[in-house]
């Protein structure tokens, strides 16, 4: 026969034995091997599902055996798709059967056909399977393929007349088109890759294999998740509508007990004798109770006052009104002579339960079981199915009867003055409730379910003396379980639910409600999930397919690939090793020169990378050493993470720094500020400068410009500062002079008066000698004539004791670390500073805390102390590592609230008066726990 298909693959010899079989035995082995294939699949992934999508993936072993022995053989698969999707009936093949089979058939033979057509126009040989771009054509064609026999398919439902009808249209198609293209995509490739030589032992088809297998492994173990999942969801759902319906039952049944409570209480009155009351009271009753038919008043009647009880009747109701009887026929005659008679006098409502007054329940027996088993309990009682007068071959309806005394009964066999009842048709009462609540499928985002009713539900009667009476069935005709063994021996096959029910008490009865799923549960209860998550695998089954045919026929042209980047490579080793040379030599000297200045300098090559750079700049910036340095982008970035402009621009600063260098444009940045709060507090003016030069085509200048800020700052803050700490005083003093120059005072008031002004210009003028030593030091620095060596320990223990201490508050605890060496300082200016860092542990602690002021050696060499460390800590309420940014600045206060008071000036008092000894003053400090403040004191000339 002619190889129309791929007569230039190099194929195996079982592929040319196919190519070389007659017409007929090549259309029996392509079916044969359709089949096969097509019942593996379906017995792994075969889901529960309505959709026709069975033996779908075996549409690449289709294509492949067209490609080999061309378009002769689809006869062959035209019959193997009829045959199966007939296997797949559920029952005797009718015509609508033997119909959808032909579509299906019809389906497949165009999409091979359209799929071996692309194949070859596409010329995807074995030997090209290694290119991704080939494995993308076969995926595109199978696209292809699969997407005209999916169309095909559904307009021949549409046009069909023995089709049934699509409610989802989406749903269908993706159910029909994803098999159709794995089956290409996937298998089509893997059955080329087997047949494309002899080699069967060659490492590379097993591993591909092996990858494949697994990822559909894979693939079968998310669906079987998935459909597990969906599994406990329906059977929960199940259980808890039947619950549910259960006790909705229960409840109507049990609001019927309360109904008929309320019409005892009211019988009790002369309603017994007022039709028209009784029927108002009735009415209003049934408001409240619609599952209630009727509502009646049944007085026990002796023989001897039967006559003025039918007196009663004909006044009320009309001259045909009596007691009857009702017979077997279904008949109503005159009551026959008895004891007592239990008949209705008032029923409401009266139109539809007219035929009812006056009827003798006690003459039918079960009727009189209730009514006995009422007088003998004094409780109420409930009637088995009865067949009710006013709906004579109708249905079937249940009384409830409760006793009515006109005292409490005591014991004995005492009889009532008659029963409250209430007429049930427990048939509309139990389908009622089912029709609100009864089991539903999964909704499709139109609120419509998406099938049929999939379970029936019963209400049978259980007490003994009913005999099992059917109360309730359901109309809902369930389909029966599915036969076929293609549908119950798959691996993800799900049983059909069984029956379960639940049972009811009500008055001294008990009833059954039973359910009953449908042998198609789980053809309609399904959702889209197990359908995703086998989307999903598939997808990667594709994508491992095509990762393991590209990387595993690609190694060979990659060690070609690599054997001639080598020697490229080694012929260039030597220029490379001479241009680093010089570049090192130029990096020395200009580091030389960057690192001698107080400012940031980074060069960047034509391809970003750095060039020359000093350790300023990347400190501006706080880019560590262990981070990224040498790229303009990871700087650029690094830049526009940490730090942002005081103005807000168009473009982040990222952005611009990259725009910039890739127009060759000069940008000015003002005032750039750190964007994160653990970044020191720190400004920064930066200049990019862009040129065409490749070896230097980008310089990054940084400037810290902190110092002429926290001036200005300071500036500001001295500004609010005088406006308030000193207006404050002075507006004081100003009142009190004004009070004692322009009204008279007595003599106590005016000495009052005085102190006021007298504190009020003592604490002024205190600031002021604070404020002038301070700008002194600032611009002499200290006083040589008045350093000498100092005691330390001993200037501290003296500070501490001189201290002048808040209301209430201990003196500090004073802890000697010997040896205490001698330094030389200025005793003022460092017991200045001890105080200051006192009174701020004082200030910032609450009553009841211990402050502790340590004086030791700075290293613990008895021969070798280097120093004295002060140290000052308390339990207070800490800083916060903003806070920490500014406590050196003058006239700043963490806490603007005035609830702790003081200048802002004690804190960098300290700090200048340490850095004018060379000393180090260093802080830790924990929100909440406290804070502990060190001078660290060197020996030797200041």
């Amino acid at each position: 026969m002619p190889h129309s298909g791929i007569s230039a693959l190099s194929v195996s010899k079982p592929a040319a034995w196919l190519m070389g079989l007659p017409l007929w035995a090549a259309n029996g082995v392509c079916a044969l091997s359709y089949l096969v294939v097509a019942v593996l699949m379906h017995l792994l992934f075969a889901l529960p599902h309505p959709l026709p999508v069975a033996g779908s993936a075996a549409a690449g072993v289709a294509v492949a055996v067209a490609l080999m022995c061309g378009r002769q053989v689809l006869p062959g698969l035209w019959l193997a798709r009829f045959a199966w999707d007939l296997c797949l009936n559920d029952g005797s093949p009718d015509h609508q059967a033997l119909w959808l089979a032909a579509l299906g058939a019809t389906a497949l033979v165009i999409q091979t056909e359209v799929a071996r057509l692309a194949v070859l126009v596409l010329q995807i040989l074995p030997s090209k399977l290694r290119r991704l771009r080939k494995s993308m054509q076969i995926a595109g064609a199978g696209l292809l393929g699969a997407g005209i026999g999916t169309g095909v398919y559904l307009l021949g439902l549409v046009f069909l007349p023995a089709a049934p009808s699509v409610s989802h249209w989406g749903l269908q198609a993706a159910a029909l088109l994803l098999p159709e293209w794995a089956g290409i995509a996937i298998v089509l490739p893997m059955t080329i890759l087997w047949l494309q030589d002899d080699s069967w032992r060659e490492a590379r088809k097993w591993r591909v294999t092996f990858l494949v297998g697994l990822a559909a492994g894979l693939t079968l173990a998310l669906t079987a998740r998935a459909l597990w999942t969906d599994e406990r969801l329906t059977l929960a759902r199940l259980q808890d509508s039947n619950t549910a319906l259960a006790q909705r039952i229960t409840t109507d049944l049990h609001s019927v007990e309360t109904s008929v409570g309320i019409l005892q209480s009211h019988l009790r009155t002369s309603l017994r004798t007022q039709p028209d009351d009784f029927a108002d009271m009735a009415a209003a009753i049934r408001a409240g109770a619609p599952h209630v038919q009727a509502l009646s008043w049944n007085p026990l009647v002796a023989d001897a006052s039967r006559a003025p009880f039918e007196a009663r009747l004909r006044k009320a109701y009309g001259t045909d009104a009596g007691l009857r009887d009702r017979t077997a026929e279904g008949t109503l005659v005159p009551s026959v002579q008895a004891a007592f008679y239990v008949a209705v006098e008032h029923i409401a409502p009266l139109e539809l339960n007219r035929p009812a007054l006056g009827l003798n329940i006690h003459a039918n027996p079960v009727r009189r079981d209730a009514i006995d088993q009422a007088i003998a309990t004094g409780r109420p009682a409930t009637t088995a199915r009865v067949q009710l007068a006013q709906e004579n071959g109708k249905s079937w309806g249940a009384l409830y009867l409760s006793p009515l005394y006109d005292a409490a009964p005591g014991a004995g066999t005492r009889l009532p003055v008659g029963f409250a009842v209430a007429v049930l048709r427990m048939e509309s009462l139990v389908g009622s409730v089912i029709a609100a609540l009864r089991f539903s499928q999964f909704r499709v985002p139109d609120g419509s379910a998406s099938g049929p009713e999939v379970v029936a539900y019963r209400f049978v009667d259980q007490t003994p003396s009913a005999n099992g009476q059917l109360l309730f069935e359901d109309s809902t005709v369930l389909a029966p379980p599915i036969r076929n063994p293609l549908h119950t021996w798959p691996l993800l096959a799900l049983p059909a639910p069984g029956p379960s029910a639940e049972v009811l008490s009500f008055s001294d009865r008990q009833y059954r409600f039973e359910a009953q799923p449908s042998g198609h549960f789980w053809r309609q209860q399904l959702s889209k999930t197990p359908f995703l998550a086998m989307a999903v695998g598939i997808f990667f089954t594709w994508v491992t397919l095509a990762a393991s045919l590209v990387l595993s026929g690609s190694t060979q042209l990659l060690t070609l690939a690599v054997e001639r980047r080598t020697r490229e490579l080694q012929a260039t080793d030597a220029a490379l090793q001479q241009t680093n040379l010089r570049l090192e030599q130029q990096s020395v000297q200009l580091r030389s020169v960057l690192e001698a200045t107080n400012q940031g300098y980074m060069g960047f090559d034509a391809d970003g990378l750095l060039v020359l750079g000093n350790d300023k700049g990347f400190e501006l910036i706080a880019l560590a050493a262990g981070e990224d340095r040498q790229s303009y982008v990871t700087v650029a970035r690094h830049i526009g993470r940490n730090f942002q402009l005081a103005q807000a621009q168009a473009l982040s600063v990222t952005q611009s720094m990259l725009s910039v260098r890739n127009h060759k444009q000069h940008h000015v940045y003002r005032d750039l500020v750190p964007a994160r709060p653990d970044l020191p507090a720190r400004y920064l003016d930066m200049r990019i400068h862009a040129f065409e030069d490749p070896q230097l085509s980008t310089i990054v200048l940084l400037h810290d410009t902190t110092p002429e800020v926290q001036l200005e700052r300071s500036k500001s803050q001295f500004m609010s500062f005088a406006a308030h700490e000193i207006r404050t005083p002075l507006t004081v003093i100003h009142g009190y002079a004004d009070l004692l120059a322009t009204r008279e005072q007595s003599a106590a008031m005016a000495k009052e008066m005085g102190q006021h002004i007298l504190r009020k210009s003592q604490g002024l003028n205190h600031l002021l000698q604070r404020m002038l030593d301070l700008s002194e030091m600032d611009l002499n620095g200290l006083d040589v004539k008045r350093t000498r060596n100092t005691d330390l320990g001993a200037l501290c223990a003296t500070a501490a004791r001189l201290l002048d201490l808040p209301e209430g508050r201990e003196p500090p605890v004073l802890v000697h670390h010997d040896p205490i060496p001698w330094c030389r300082v200025d005793p003022v200016a460092i017991t200045t500073a001890v105080n200051e860092l006192l009174h701020n542990a004082y200030a910032f602690s609450p009553q009841g805390t211990q402050v502790t002021l340590t004086v030791g050696p700075l290293s613990e060499d008895a021969e070798n102390p280097g120093g004295v460390r002060i140290r000052v800590q308390d339990h207070g309420q800490g800083m916060t590592h903003e806070v920490q940014q500014h406590i050196f600045e003058r006239f700043y206060r963490a806490d603007s609230s005035g609830k702790h008071p003081g200048f802002g000036l004690g804190l960098s008092t300290a700090k200048l008066i340490a850095d004018l000894h060379k000393a180090r003053l260093s802080i830790e400090s924990t929100p909440q726990s406290g804070t502990v403040v060190s001078i660290e004191i060197p020996q030797g000339d200041i």
